[in-house]
C-alpha cells in the first residue's frame, strides 16, 4: 500500500468523521462528501503541477472546461474550517507525483462504515465496482505498438493538431494515450504537444479521468486545452441515454457507485461520435454485470454479508427498513440500476452481438469499440481469453469471424502476474480491423509483455477453426501456439 495513499485517506477519515460528527446514518451524503473531498485533492494537485509546467491553473479554470463540478468551490468554502483543521491540503503534493498510481492505491482502501462508526479498511470493493484494474505500462506500449504497425491511418500522419482521432472507451488513467504518444514521437516523430490532441476517452471513474486530462494539459499548447478537454465525457459507453445528465449528477452516480445508473448514460447521438474513430484502443473490465449483496454490505452491514442463505439475507435486509431506511434505500435504487442491465431489457443502439445471457463488460466494450471504427479503423483491446474460447460468447465471436475483421489474437497465462489477480487468469489480446481478411494471427502461452514482440504466430481461418470445434466454432482452451498446429493437423 501506497503511504501517500494511506496517509491522504486517513486525513480524510478525520475529516469525514468531524464533519458528521460520528453519525453516519445518511449514508448516501457520507458517500458523496468523501468522494468531494477525494475529487478536491486530486483537482488541487492537478492544478499545482499544470501551473508548474505552463500556465495558472485553479480549480475555476477547471470548472469552465467541464472538468469538474461548478459546485466545488462551493464545498471548499464550506469546509474550510475543517480542511485547515486537519491540514488536509499539506497532503496536495507540490512535486510531479503519479497521480494515477496514487488513485489506484486510494481504490484499494475500502471505507467500512455502520451508523455511528467509520473506519478504513484494505479491500477491493470499490475497485471491483468500477472494474479499475489498471494496465501496466510495458504492455499498454507492446499493445500499442502491436496496433500501430497495422494502422493505415498512420501510413500518412503529419505534425497536424487533431490530425487522427485515438479513442479508450474505459480511459482510466491514460496508460494506453502514454503509450501511443511515445510511439508517436519514437516512431514517426510527432511532438507530444500535437499528439496530446489526438485523443478521446470516456470513463466512470470522474476522478482518474481528470487526471488522464491534466496529463495531457501539461503537455499541450495553452491554446489546445478547451480542445483537448472536450474530448473527454465522464459516464459509462454500456449505457446509452439520448439526454445526459449534468456533471454534478454523473459525480453523485459514481460517489455510490451505482455506475449503471441511467444517470451515468452517455448519448452517441452527440456531434463527436458521427466521426468514426482511427484506432481505439484500451483494457475495458473484465466483469460479468450482476449485483452481489453480500459485497455491497460487506463494508456497511457485515452481518448481513456473511449470511450465506439467500433467504436470510432477504429478511435481514427487510428489517433495515426499519433500523437503517437510508441503507435501505441506497441498496433498492443499486439493485434497479443493475436490473436494469439485463439480456432482457439491455437496450444499446451499438451493442447487439454480445447481448446474451449474462452480459459481460469485455464482450460489450469489444462489440461498442469494433462499431465506432472508421472503415481503415483498427482496434486493440486487452480482454478475458474467454471471449475467444467460451461457448457463451459464441455469437459475438461468429460475428467478428464471418464478417472476416480478425486481424490477430494473442493469449496470455498470467502466471508471472503481469495483473495483479488470480495467476490462472487467462487474457487476450485481439486486435479488429475493417480491412477484411480471410485469416487472423493467432499466437497463446505468452507469460510476459516481450514475448508479444517475439512470439512466433500462425495463421488461422474460419474453416481451420469449425475443423477443430464444429459445434462452437470458438478457439480451443490450449497453452501454446504448437497444440493448434497439433490440433489442425490431426483433423486434417
Amino acid at each position: 500500500m501506497n503511504n501517500a495513499a494511506l496517509d491522504l485517506a486517513s486525513v480524510m477519515l478525520e475529516i469525514t468523521r468531524a464533519k458528521f460528527c460520528n453519525n453516519f446514518h445518511d449514508i448516501k451524503k457520507v458517500k458523496i462528501f468523501w468522494h468531494n473531498l477525494t475529487l478536491l485533492y486530486f483537482a488541487t494537485a492537478i492544478c499545482k503541477q499544470l501551473s508548474a509546467s505552463s500556465h495558472n491553473c485553479s480549480l475555476n479554470t477547471l470548472t469552465k472546461m467541464n472538468l469538474i463540478p461548478n459546485d466545488l468551490l462551493s464545498f471548499e468554502k464550506q469546509n474550510k474550517s475543517l480542511i485547515c483543521d486537519y491540514k488536509f491540503f499539506r497532503c496536495v503534493p507540490d512535486d510531479n507525483i503519479n497521480l494515477a498510481l496514487m488513485r489506484e492505491d486510494l481504490l484499494g482502501i475500502d471505507l467500512y462504515i455502520s451508523q455511528n462508526y467509520m473506519s478504513l479498511k484494505q479491500g477491493k470493493v470499490a475497485r471491483d465496482t468500477t472494474g479499475s484494474y489498471y494496465t501496466p505500462c510495458s504492455l499498454a506500449k507492446a499493445v500499442v505498438s502491436k496496433a500501430f504497425k497495422n494502422a493505415e491511418c498512420l501510413d500518412h500522419l503529419k505534425n497536424e493538431k487533431s490530425a487522427i482521432r485515438i479513442a479508450d472507451f474505459s480511459c482510466g488513467g491514460g496508460e494506453f494515450f502514454n503509450a501511443a504518444q511515445e510511439c508517436l514521437f519514437e516512431e514517426r516523430g510527432i511532438p507530444y504537444s500535437v499528439s496530446a490532441t489526438f485523443f478521446w476517452g470516456i470513463d466512470v471513474d470522474p476522478i482518474v479521468m481528470l487526471i488522464t486530462v491534466g496529463n495531457l494539459l501539461s503537455q499541450a499548447d495553452y491554446d489546445d486545452w478547451n480542445t483537448i478537454s472536450s474530448h473527454f465525457h465522464l459516464g459509462n459507453p454500456l449505457v446509452s441515454t439520448a439526454v445526459e445528465q449534468d456533471l454534478r449528477v454523473k459525480h453523485d452516480m459514481f460517489a455510490l457507485g451505482r455506475v449503471y445508473a441511467p444517470a451515468m448514460g452517455i448519448n452517441f447521438n452527440k456531434k463527436e461520435f458521427f466521426t468514426p474513430f482511427d484506432i481505439v484502443l484500451g483494457n475495458p473490465p473484465w466483469e460479468k454485470i450482476r449485483f452481489e449483496e453480500r459485497k455491497f454490505f460487506s463494508s456497511y452491514s457485515p452481518e448481513i454479508s456473511d449470511l450465506a442463505k439467500k433467504d436470510e439475507r432477504e429478511n435481514a435486509i427487510s428489517n433495515l427498513r426499519y433500523s437503517w431506511i437510508e441503507l435501505f434505500n441506497w441498496f433498492e435504487e443499486t439493485v434497479t440500476d443493475y436490473a436494469t442491465m439485463c439480456s432482457r431489457t439491455f437496450k444499446h443502439p451499438l451493442i447487439v452481438q454480445s447481448v446474451f445471457g449474462e452480459l459481460n463488460t469485455y464482450a460489450l466494450f469489444t462489440e461498442l469499440s469494433y462499431r465506432l471504427l472508421s472503415d481503415s479503423g483498427i482496434c486493440s483491446l486487452i480482454v478475458k481469453s474467454t471471449l475467444v474460447t467460451t461457448p457463451s460468447q459464441k455469437t459475438l465471436w461468429s460475428y467478428l469471424l464471418k464478417n472476416k475483421v480478425i486481424f490477430s489474437v494473442s493469449i496470455f497465462e498470467n502466471r508471472k502476474k503481469i495483473f495483479q489477480i488470480d495467476s490462472r487468469e487467462r487474457f487476450a489480446i485481439i486486435i479488429l480491423s475493417n480491412k477484411e481478411s480471410e485469416g487472423f494471427l493467432f499466437c497463446a502461452g505468452l507469460q510476459s509483455t516481450e514475448e508479444l514482440y517475439e512470439c512466433p504466430e500462425i495463421k488461422l481461418t474460419e474453416n481451420d477453426i469449425l475443423r477443430i470445434n464444429p459445434f462452437s466454432g470458438m478457439l480451443p482452451n490450449t497453452s501454446s501456439t504448437e497444440n493448434i498446429q497439433i490440433l489442425l493437423k490431426s483433423h486434417s
